[in-house]
């Protein structure tokens, strides 16, 4: 069983505190998400980035992006493949050259890895993030259609 904090601590009162509340399977969620962290970050790190700067992708027999043949420009998510491969590499300025958004979401990745090994650890979820949830969504919405710009931009 997972330990959670419940804002009135379940009093129902109202007081802001922190309470642990127990919830099952929290371990088991956290567990899933740092193996499938870690073969992301496993894969970029021995996947050689694409000079282009976009076709990494292929190397793991995943089709060609289709978005520059049939509308003249990369699609919303071109280039995050060689921006995670560069970033595991340690080329941080080339991979925020190729995609800021997937450079972005390679440190975000990082963190949402650590927190999760810190829930397998604790058995104690993070559920202050969920406060977050819908402003995480409205800023990651924004930095892809910025990212998607400039990679329009670059790409002409």
């Amino acid at each position: 069983m997972g330990v959670v904090f419940q804002e009135d601590g379940g009093r129902g009162d109202g007081e802001q505190g922190v309470v642990p509340v127990r919830r099952s399977g929290v371990r088991s969620k956290a567990f899933s998400v740092v193996m499938a962290l870690l073969l992301v970050y496993t894969l970029s790190f021995f996947l050689e980035p694409d000079p282009s700067g976009v076709g990494t992708h292929t190397k793991l027999g995943l089709p060609a992006c289709r978005s520059v043949a049939w509308f003249g420009v990369p699609c919303p998510f071109c280039g995050m493949t060689t921006s995670f491969a560069l970033m595991a590499k340690g080329r941080f300025i080339d991979a925020f050259a190729c995609q800021p958004a997937g450079a972005l979401g390679f440190v975000v990745g990082i963190i949402a890895l650590l927190a999760n090994v810190l829930i397998m650890l604790t058995g104690v979820g993070l559920e202050f993030f969920t406060r977050f949830r819908r402003s995480a969504l409205v800023f990651a919405t924004v930095v892809l259609a910025l990212s998607w710009i400039y990679k329009i931009i670059i790409y002409l």
